[in-house]
This record gives C-alpha cells, sequence and structure tokens, in this order.
C-alpha cells in the first residue's frame, strides 16, 4: 500500500505501514491482494479456498521483508530511528483498528448476549494492546465453531506482527553490527528453532502453535532472510520458473489445505516459501510476468486497501453469523463480502491516509499520546464490559434476570481438574467430594463432558462424606491402549497413565466414565462439517474407526474390572451444533420463543457406533451404563429447553 510524497517513494507491511527509503513495488501490492482475498472467501465459507487462511502466513512474509529491508537500509544510511520507526507503526496501524473495535463495541451492545458481549470486552483490550494471540490461543481455537461469532479473532495475526515489530529492530541492528560476522549461522539457528518449535507444537496439537509469535516467527524471517541477502540472486528465465512455482505452492495450500490440515508446522513453509520466491524473483527494474501481472490496477488496489479489509470482513461476517447462524446463505457472504470492499475503501481513504499523511501540528509526540490515548480508551471500555459482566442492564430486565441465571459455558465451579485448573503440576493429585474425608473411594475420568457433571459428583460426593479422583482432559477418550490404535490421540496419554496410578490404590471402588462417545465413535465432531478436530481411531473407514472404539471401550472397562473396580458409564447426551444456553438467551432478546429440539432419529445416527457398544457393556457384571438421553429425549425429538430454561 503505497504512496508518494514530497518525492519520496513509500511502502508499507502487510498492515499497510508506511517506510521510507525503499522503492514502491506494485507486484507486492499484487501479492497482499492474493494473500488478502485467499482469507476472506476462506472465512466466507463459500466452498472455494479451504486453505486460503494461508494468506496470513503469506502476509506474515510481506511484512517480514519490507520491515527488514527499511530498518537495514536506514541502518546502512546511518538514519535508523526507533521512535521514527513506531511513530510509523502507530500511524498506520491504530486509527483504522481503534474504529473497528468502537464498531464491534456498538454492534455488540445491540446483538450480543451479556456472556458474549463480556468476552468481547476481554477481547477489545486483547487487541488493541496487541495481545490478541495471546488471548485467543486460550480460547475455543481458530478453527472451533464458536470462533466464527467472535468479532476480534482475526486481531490475532496482528498482534503476531507487532511483537515481531518489537524484536525486529534490535535483533537486525544486532547482527549488522556486532555479530555481522556470525549474522548467517545465527539467523538460521533461529529459524530452524522456530520452525522446530512449530512443529513440536503442531505434533502435540497444542493451540498456541497456531497462534504465538514463537512458532510463527520462521514465516516472518522467510521475508527477512531476503532482505538480509541470505537468498541467492537468481536472474531471467530462472526467475520466471521461481516465481511460477512459488505460485504454484500458494495456489496448491489455498486449494487443497483446510482446517483439518495440521498447521503451520512444516505445512506452513509452502505458502511462506511461495511468498517468498515472488518478492525475491522480481524488481521494480525487472519483474517477471507473473509480477507484472500482480501489478494490474485493479489487483495493486485491492492490495492497497487489503489492511482495512482484513480489518472489517471478520466482524461483519461474525455478527452475521451470530445473529443468523445456518440461515445465513452464500449469496448472503458474497454480498457481506462486497460491503467490507466498500467500506474498506472508505477506510483506507478516510482513515488510514489522512492519519499516514498529517504533519504539524501532529508531532511525534502528539502521535505517541495518541497512540496511548486509543489505547487507554479500549482499556476503559474493555473494563466497563468486563466489570459489568457483559452489562445486562443495557436488556429488558426480564431477559437480563435470565441471562444472570442461564450459565452459557461449562460452570466447573471452581473444581480442580477443571478449565484452566487442568494446567495443574503433573505431581499435583486433584480430590473432588469432601477434602477431609480419609480415602478417596472413586475417580471420574473423562474429557470435557466430565466438567459438566463434575460439580454435581463433587456435590453428592460432598453430602455422602466422601472424596475422589478427578483425572482427564478435553478432547480426549477416558481409554485405556490409545497409544497403540492412533498417533491423534497422544497427547491424550498422560491422563491414562495418571488413571494407572488410580487404579493401584486399593481405595478406590467405582470408576465413573464420562466422554463425549460420539465424537470418537464418528471420528467427527459434527456429521454436519468437515472434520476439524478428528479424533480418529481408523482414519477414512467409518466402519473400521467405529469398530476400533468398541473394541477400545470393552478393553478399558475390562481391565477396569480386572483391578477390582465398579464402572459406572454416563452415556451420551444430544449434541445440539449451537450454544443452547446462548440461543435461548439470543431468543428472548429477539422476542422470539425458543424450542430447540433435535430429530430423535439424529440423536440415534450420531450415536449408532456407541449404543450397540453400550448395551453390551451393561450385561457386564460390576458395569452400570446410566442414560442422560432418556430424560431429554422421548420417541421424536430430544428437547433442549423446557418450562422456559434452557437444559
Amino acid at each position: 500500500m503505497p504512496r508518494k510524497d514530497a518525492g519520496v517513494l513509500q511502502t508499507t507491511t502487510s498492515s499497510g505501514q508506511p517506510h521510507s527509503a525503499l522503492a514502491y513495488r506494485s507486484d507486492i501490492d499484487g501479492l497482499r491482494a492474493i494473500a488478502v482475498l485467499s482469507v476472506i472467501i476462506f472465512h466466507a465459507k463459500l466452498g472455494l479456498f479451504p486453505g486460503g487462511f494461508v494468506g496470513v502466513d503469506v502476509f506474515f512474509v510481506i511484512s517480514g521483508y519490507l520491515i527488514a529491508s527499511i530498518i537495514l537500509r536506514e541502518e546502512e544510511k546511518g538514519a535508523f530511528s526507533l521512535a521514527r520507526f513506531y511513530e510509523r507503526r502507530i500511524r498506520r496501524i491504530f486509527p483504522a483498528l481503534l474504529v473497528v473495535i468502537l464498531f464491534c463495541a456498538a454492534v455488540g451492545a445491540l446483538l450480543l448476549t451479556p456472556n458474549d458481549y463480556l468476552l468481547f470486552g476481554r477481547s477489545a483490550f486483547a487487541a488493541m494492546s496487541f495481545w490478541s494471540n495471546f488471548y485467543f490461543s486460550r480460547q475455543g481455537g481458530y478453527f472451533a465453531p464458536a470462533a466464527e461469532t467472535q468479532p476480534l479473532l482475526h486481531t490475532w495475526s496482528l498482534g503476531v506482527e507487532e511483537q515481531f515489530y518489537l524484536v525486529a529492530p534490535f535483533a537486525l541492528l544486532l547482527l549488522s553490527r556486532q555479530l555481522k560476522r556470525w549474522r548467517a549461522p545465527i539467523f538460521w539457528a533461529l529459524f530452524a528453532a522456530s520452525l522446530g518449535v512449530s512443529a513440536w507444537g503442531v505434533y502435540r496439537e497444542a493451540q498456541w502453535a497456531f497462534f504465538l509469535p514463537h512458532s510463527r516467527a520462521f514465516e516472518l524471517m522467510c521475508g527477512v532472510a531476503l532482505a538480509m541477502g541470505l537468498a541467492p540472486r537468481t536472474h531471467g528465465r530462472t526467475n520466471e520458473a521461481l516465481a511460477a512455482v512459488g505460485l504454484g505452492m500458494i495456489a496448491f495450500t489455498v486449494v487443497f489445505y483446510s482446517a483439518a490440515t495440521p498447521f503451520p508446522g512444516f505445512a506452513a513453509l509452502l505458502p511462506a516459501v511461495g511468498a517468498a520466491l515472488l518478492i525475491h524473483t522480481s524488481s521494480d527494474a525487472s519483474q517477471t510476468m507473473i509480477a507484472r501481472a500482480l501489478s494490474l490496477p485493479p489487483v495493486v488496489y485491492i492490495g492497497k486497501i487489503s489492511y482495512s479489509l482484513y480489518l472489517w470482513h471478520w466482524p461483519l461476517l461474525a455478527f452475521a453469523e451470530y445473529e443468523y447462524g445456518h440461515d445465513l446463505q452464500a449469496w448472503h457472504r458474497a454480498l457481506l463480502l462486497l460491503a467490507a470492499v466498500a467500506i474498506s475503501a472508505a477506510s483506507y481513504r478516510f482513515i488510514e491516509q489522512p492519519a499516514r499523511r498529517m504533519g504539524p501540528p501532529v508531532t511525534r509526540k502528539v502521535v505517541f499520546a495518541a497512540g496511548a490515548a486509543a489505547i487507554i480508551l479500549t482499556a476503559a471500555l474493555s473494563q466497563i464490559i468486563v466489570k459489568g459482566r457483559g452489562l445486562p442492564g443495557r436488556l429488558d430486565p426480564e431477559i437480563a434476570a435470565l441471562a444472570r441465571e442461564t450459565p452459557t459455558r461449562v460452570q466447573h465451579g471452581g473444581l480442580c481438574g477443571f478449565g484452566r485448573d487442568r494446567q495443574q503440576r503433573r505431581d499435583e493429585t486433584c480430590f473432588i467430594g469432601d477434602q477431609s474425608a480419609p480415602a478417596p473411594r472413586f475417580a471420574l475420568w473423562g474429557d470435557s463432558h466430565s466438567a459438566a457433571v463434575g460439580p454435581l459428583i463433587a456435590r453428592s460426593a460432598t453430602d455422602a462424606g466422601v472424596k475422589g479422583y478427578n483425572v482427564g482432559r478435553g478432547g480426549c477418550p477416558p481409554l485405556f491402549g490409545l497409544e497403540n490404535e492412533s498417533s491423534v490421540f497422544r497427547r491424550c496419554l498422560t491422563s491414562a497413565r495418571d488413571m494407572d496410578r488410580v487404579l493401584a490404590d486399593p481405595n478406590v471402588q467405582q470408576v465413573i466414565l464420562v466422554g463425549r462417545w460420539g465424537l470418537y465413535a464418528e471420528g467427527v465432531a459434527s456429521l454436519n462439517e468437515a472434520a476439524t478436530q478428528p479424533r480418529r481411531f481408523v482414519a477414512h473407514d467409518d466402519e473400521a474407526n467405529r469398530a476400533a472404539f468398541a473394541r477400545v471401550l470393552v478393553a478399558s472397562v475390562e481391565k477396569i474390572r480386572a483391578a477390582g473396580k465398579l464402572v459406572v458409564i454416563v452415556g451420551p447426551v444430544p449434541e445440539f451444533e449451537l450454544n443452547v444456553p446462548a440461543a435461548f438467551i439470543k431468543a428472548a432478546m429477539r422476542g422470539a420463543r425458543a424450542d430447540i429440539t433435535m430429530g430423535r432419529a439424529t440423536f440415534n445416527q450420531r450415536q449408532r457406533g456407541v449404543m450397540p457398544t453400550l448395551a453390551k457393556l451393561s450385561q457386564m457384571e460390576g458395569v452400570r451404563v446410566v442414560y442422560p438421553h432418556l430424560q431429554l429425549c422421548d420417541s421424536l425429538v430430544c428437547r433442549a429447553t423446557s418450562g422456559g430454561k434452557a437444559l
């Protein structure tokens, strides 16, 4: 996104930030256009680019290249200034971002339930302080269904870039001065370390691998390597061939990657190296054919407004998804993207450009003060929303009372072993129930579904004067022998090892198993969507997967029985593909009656690989199966609401 001011050519980073002393390259704006269009079409779920999320990785490479180029060239001329560097960042990033956050706050006050507005309040400050990648790394995940309705989720990538900007000037100056002789080996060692951390995080299915800077740094460093001259120069036909390869790498990932692709890790190398090849093989003096195509005026214009387009498209989609859900059609989403383009053009013209061009009396001190004021304003707004618990007072009193009484997230009651408390040290033992009881008498072993029943079991145990172990992890089946079945369960092996120790305790008489059984029998989180977090025993074979699940469940129960323990299995509950309490409150806010049901046939289909196995186990001595669906379903439907309440 360039501009020409007083004869000085300026370019910007992928976030649209201006720099001087670097010749403008229209092909890089064109590459930005490819990146942003890939991302927004992916977010719109138009079915065209299932791997369009890699556009963010292309942005990272562009940003690394431009930022490093500016710093190194200004350093060579003895003109680099940290104050000027950060002034440019503030001018370019803060104004449009602040407007988007204020827009989301206003729309959110009209549409969001108190709990959802509270979550927005937390994310708003995280976004403005460029910490949202850390914030969202602790939430449901980039591809989780709940993420679709978080209007500031996309700001995680700005957080990564801004954290890079905090480190890059000092690292580059150090490598170009004191450590110049060793800069290549140091650089590539850091590159390898970041790639290794990212690959390890993906292997461990760690959510932080997607969001955090140390697992993304190698992508930015692909661009930095070009600026540092660490890539060999190429010419002529070699450039044409390499540019075609680079474009092909990006196109391949956009078309053939999906939400189920383990990412970033080694998979991120393809779009990152592809973007680096496109940048490296062209220049203002000698453009490849692909670079000339990327320099066409319509393509360049999309690149110019790409920062605003990236900022605006997601809130529009997220609020529409929140309001209309499955009723939102592809043509609605396409119209929303067109609206985002129009709004972004205005944002570029009336917010980005004026903020960048403002001269005296808008001095550097004024810019820094304005940046600080933007952060303080957002922090104050965030605190008002968070301390006000989502401001239920903005609703009718009856609806506000309903919202206060209807939790929209699992309430684990502060029990150890649930929520963030699962991060307890591995050598600590989690007991639930009567903590004064002399010895644990039972064990609760489960995945996130155990968090739903855990507080009730804990209260019952307290009333009975007993305590028990609480073992488990979200997304991990309470089963033994997973290491022999599939690598997708590798992060779940610790809970099985914990249960081995529990079974060795002679005081334990009973083990309660709670799991999202349909997930493991079917291997996917939803029957209507592609798997984003597959939990399969056998890939690409549904019948074999169900058979493997049944075999492992039976073997696990037999192992527990062999240890002399009684077994209680809590059967499946109907899995509604929406947040039922939130939908209930939203309906009340819209003046509608919420009667949320699911066809019994849908429940039966989802659990077709579970029920026969549970029926078989219920015939074993010392095994009891509890079926919650018998309280929630009749022969025709399963109900999620009753008597004016969400179940």
